[in-house]
């Protein structure tokens, strides 16, 4: 499927008139199994529709196949196309062209990532966003929950898969697909659904759940008016422990710098009968953890008005988006924190090595990194999980 230059041009200008409208939006999946037809959340998860509807409008997901299906747990495309790329001869399983930040670069590595919005549970029949373990990678594959008992799993997973829609017609097709015999292909195609295959021949367009088009059937502004989708309640408590985890945390790190500048004073102290170079490198060890202890009860400050905020939030019954917003916060206040206590650990080392006795051989110390709930390096991604 070579897609030209003036398509490209067309798909962009019918992406930029559709981004201008009132983005409540059913699309339909025409697949060589059946039709899917999803409606989408455009007011609810406007950035990740946006995303989605870039890539319909564009033509991207047009040719593409169903490359993932798992047993009652999800059935997943928008990551490869049947196409000829480059200088292939023939058609043959290629990956999609993701979005870039600037199209109109050379530079092809700028991938757009749509922010994680997870508000709404992933219960049977929605559609949500693939994406790494880091919160915020979603590019253009999306996948259909399949399953009845796959919610807390998806809820809670990655800091939780976006719902953006959900199937209102052809479920069928989507239970059709999934029951289909998988088939391991390395990478990221192993369990990848067909229809018939022979595994002494070619992989043909016939062999694959192919989707020859997704289109937008109905773009008025109120088509998800009489949906009524699950909230995330499970991400929404996770977040909300995270931040009064966080003031937590750094109350304990006040009290263990407040026992460091006992031992440094206690070591200034001994320095003083060694020798005046020794006290002088316990004494800026001192003042050091001083330094640090003034910086915690400042991020200390800052982490107990996230909890306030926190409730606040929770009072006026803001949704998952604004308690992210602050736990984000909190975290940066807890790896400010978590530093400062670094550096008050290494000055009281100082200080009592500079105390030792000559020949006396110090202490050691294994400082366990504290991740809080697992968001704290959250930004950092790894493995490919749907």
């Amino acid at each position: 499927m070579n897609k030209t230059g003036l398509l490209s041009v067309a798909a962009g200008i019918a992406s930029l008139v559709m981004s201008a409208q009132s983005l409540a939006t059913t699309v339909t999946l025409t697949t060589n199994m059946g039709d899917i037809v999803i409606n989408l959340y455009d007011e609810t998860t406007p950035k990740t529709v946006e995303n989605f509807l870039y890539y319909v409008n564009a033509g991207k997901y047009d040719g593409s196949v169903v490359h993932r299906s798992v047993d009652d747990f999800v059935m997943q495309a928008g990551s490869y196309e049947w196409s000829i790329q480059g200088d292939q001869e023939a058609e043959r399983i290629n990956a999609i062209a993701t979005r870039q930040i600037d199209e109109n670069d050379d530079d092809d590595t700028d991938v757009f990532v749509v922010d994680n919005e997870p508000l709404w549970s992933n219960v049977k029949g929605t559609i949500a966003m693939a994406k790494t373990s880091n919160e915020h990678s979603a590019t253009s594959s999306w996948f259909i929950n399949v399953g009845d008992d796959n919610t807390d799993n998806l809820d809670l997973q990655s800091s939780g898969f976006t719902v953006f829609g959900e199937v209102i017609s052809g479920m069928d097709i989507v239970e059709n697909i999934n029951a289909l015999t998988t088939y391991n292909f390395g990478g990221a195609l192993t369990n990848m659904p067909l229809r018939s295959y022979d595994s002494s021949t070619e992989i043909a367009q016939d062999d694959l759940v192919y989707i020859s088009q997704v289109t937008v059937t109905d773009a008025s502004p109120d088509t998800a008016k009489d949906l009524d989708p699950t909230p995330n309640t499970l991400i929404y408590q996770q977040n909300v422990d995270a931040i009064n985890t966080v003031k937590t945390k750094i109350t304990e790190f006040v009290d263990a710098a407040e026992g460091y500048l006992t031992r440094a004073e206690t070591a200034y102290t001994e320095a003083v009968d060694i020798s005046e170079e020794k006290a002088d490198i316990a004494s800026a060890a001192v003042l050091k953890i001083e330094q640090s202890l003034i910086e915690l009860d400042n991020q200390l400050d800052l982490a107990e008005q996230y909890v306030i905020d926190r409730e606040t939030a929770e009072t006026n019954n803001e949704s998952v988006l604004k308690i992210i917003e602050i736990r984000d916060s909190a975290l940066d206040a807890y790896s400010a924190a978590y530093d400062e206590l670094n550096l008050a650990y290494q000055a009281v080392k100082s200080a009592e090595a500079a105390a030792a006795k000559e020949g006396s051989s110090g202490g050691s110390f294994s400082w366990l990194l504290m991740a809080v709930l697992g968001f704290t390096f959250a930004r950092r991604a790894k493995k490919a999980i749907v």
